[in-house]
């Protein structure tokens, strides 16, 4: 049996008349099975550090050198999300919600066959909202907890407070301060792969270090030992659910 599109009506399709749109049914259900059930999970390369301390330019230098495709998923781009016009009416988002939306899309990204670079603060953010609470310990449970299916190499981007201090005075497009109150919780609890220090490696040897550990299957990734201590509660998916389960 067949499928077959005649209707031109509101469009233009001159360049179409010679030829006839056909699909048959199995093909459509071939098509979608493929696009549900991914042959593969693709692997995740975590970079946590604080804002400056030079994850998107350790990102790109991976980009340079990694030989299958990388998709670059960064928090900042969850910056965005947020309408300004809601949040000058006091409409709040809550930013618990965004953080699990946040690693609920690695997970979605990684489930579906794509290889990610992660660029990620997990720290939580310098002044939260009234009412909402959460520390990096709560953050990193939770990402742990999500990610735990997949092949995820934590990678420490550290750079010294003075250093970073004087990268976001001389960028002018960053918060002054911000690095600051990340600095002592964003690395507080996370176990790593690996680890650089941007202040004193260049680019490219940073990358090279992180694609050595990343083709090293030797020994289990640290995600695995985070995940058997991550036994506390992580963020919840439904808060209504989890008061519903306290005493």
């Amino acid at each position: 049996m067949t499928v077959r599109c005649h209707s031109t009506k509101g469009w233009d399709f001159s360049k179409w008349e010679r030829l006839r749109l056909t699909f048959s049914w199995r093909d459509l259900s071939e098509w979608h099975l493929n696009c549900e059930t991914p042959n593969r999970s693709g692997c995740v390369v975590y970079l946590n550090g604080t804002s400056s301390a030079g994850k998107t330019t350790l990102a790109q230098a991976l980009l340079d050198v990694l030989e299958e495709p990388h998709l670059y998923f960064s928090i900042n781009l969850f910056d965005e999300i947020p309408s300004r016009k809601q949040i000058k009416r006091g409409l709040i988002p809550d930013i618990a919600y965004l953080e699990l939306g946040f690693a609920k899309c690695i997970a979605a990204l990684a489930g579906s066959g794509n290889n990610v670079i992660v660029d990620d603060v997990i720290a939580p953010p310098r002044h939260l909202p009234a009412g909402q609470e959460f520390d990096a310990l709560d953050l990193l449970r939770q990402r742990v907890t999500i990610l735990s299916p997949f092949d995820v190499l934590f990678v420490k981007v550290f750079c010294p407070l003075d250093e970073l201090e004087r990268r976001q005075i001389a960028r002018g497009d960053r918060t002054i301060g911000l690095a600051r109150s990340q600095y002592d919780q964003v690395h507080k609890y996370a176990v790593y792969d690996v680890e650089v220090d941007t202040s004193v490696e260049a680019p490219e040897d940073a990358s090279a270090r992180v694609l050595k550990a990343l083709e090293n299957h030797d020994h289990p990734r640290a995600l695995a030992q985070m995940v058997e201590t991550a036994n506390a509660h992580i963020l919840p998916v439904n808060k209504d659910e989890d008061h519903q389960n306290d005493p």
